[in-house]
């Protein structure tokens, strides 16, 4: 059994625990998304480059754009001045 989580009323868990108690609110997606819409929880979307072996790059950057300057610079097309 995994850990359970009680917010709002509703208990949330890996499990499906649907046919075992009344008040189960979802898996642990669901319980974050009702943390989000609560304002009290918020998904951060991160990038990062991977090498020629498949391992995850050393740096974890928030944008594209500062991804692509930092790790892929080498693939910036210049413009003829």
């Amino acid at each position: 059994m995994n850990k359970k989580y009680e917010y709002n009323g509703q208990i949330y868990c890996k499990d499906d625990l649907s046919n075992q108690i009344d008040n189960y609110g979802g898996d642990l997606y669901e319980l974050f998304s009702e943390l989000e819409a609560d304002d009290r929880a918020e998904s951060v979307v991160m990038f990062r480059s991977i090498d020629e072996d498949g391992e995850d790059g050393k740096y974890i950057y928030g944008s594209i754009e500062y991804c692509l300057e930092k790790e892929f610079s080498d693939l910036e097309v210049k413009e003829n001045e």
